[in-house]
Formats: C-alpha cells, structure tokens, sequence
C-alpha cells in the first residue's frame, strides 16, 4: 500500500479541520514517506518531512492523485475562510497557473 502513496499530493489538517502543511510525496517505504512540502505564501518547496505511512491513511491527511484536484481543495477551503480574493473563482485559478506553467 505504501508505494502507492508515491506521487501522491496531500493536505493536513489541525484538529479544527484547518489547512495546515501541502505536500508531494516523493519516496514511501513499509513504514513512513518522505513528503516535499511547500509554501503557502510562494508555492515554492520548503523541506522534507517524513511522515509515518499511518498519519497518512489517518483522519488528519487528504491525499490527491493530481496537482489540479489538490490545488482545486486548497482553493476551496481558502475561499471557504475568506482568504481568497473576492470574486474569485477556480476558473480563474486554473487561468492563473496555465500562464504560470507556461513561463517556467
């Protein structure tokens, strides 16, 4: 089962069920994952944190199998707390990060 958390995105959750961590799990052993995470101001990776296989199939942790649908939930629960710009939607999110891909 841990291989298959290879490749996958993630959030975490406190025990409020606020956002806390967005990662990418980049190596997964029988036991514990290795997991990129990155900025929620800049997206740009910070560290790596390893994470029990556990936590990761636990009530704390979400997992996506695509970029998009990770970045989709994100958006959604910042939008649900009033942290995203007003009248934003996730079309314009979607619009936003092909420009992005593009330039890099």
């Amino acid at each position: 089962m841990s291989a298959i958390l290879k490749g996958m995105f993630l959030h975490t959750f406190n025990e409020a069920g606020e956002l806390c961590k967005q990662g990418y799990v980049v190596k997964a052993n029988k036991t514990e994952c290795a997991v990129q995470l990155f900025s929620w101001m800049t997206g740009d990776s910070t560290e790596i944190e390893m994470m029990p296989v556990s936590v990761l199939h636990g009530p704390t942790v979400k997992l996506y199998a695509t970029q998009n649908d990770w970045r989709r939930a994100a958006f959604e629960a910042q939008q649900a707390a009033g942290l995203t710009a007003s009248g934003k939607t996730w079309e314009d999110m979607e619009t936003l990060y092909g420009i992005l891909e593009r330039a890099s």
